[in-house]
């Protein structure tokens, strides 16, 4: 296959040359030029190979609903269970300046 002008062995489950992604999982397009809509793909190693492949998983993205929940889903940084800003955990679920927050039993708790 040519992408970008170059010879790629695209589905070979390894990352050549000017491949985006290119791994044992779904969400890497057919020709190996990027994600799938809904996937994010990051890039890994095979220690055994030597070689480098895509790690692809779906993108789950948070409703308003789900944030103040109390369960921390990604890509939440933090849900202490409210829609309070300022309070260490924001209104969108991403952690106020100036604070830290740890979670416990899914619930975000925040100093």
């Amino acid at each position: 296959m040519i992408l970008n002008g170059k010879c790629t062995l695209c589905g070979n489950k390894v990352l050549d040359g000017v491949e985006n992604c290119d791994g044992p999982t779904t969400g890497c397009n057919a020709d190996c030029s990027g994600n799938d809509p809904g996937f994010t793909c990051t890039t890994a190693h095979n220690a055994f190979t030597g070689k480098d492949y895509s790690l692809c998983e779906v993108v789950r993205s948070v409703s308003a609903s789900d944030c103040g929940n109390g369960v921390l889903e990604s890509p939440e940084k933090c849900d202490d269970g409210n829609n309070n800003s300022n309070d260490g955990c924001s209104s969108n679920c991403q952690i106020d300046a100036n604070y830290i927050c740890v979670t416990n039993n899914g619930k975000s708790v925040c100093n």
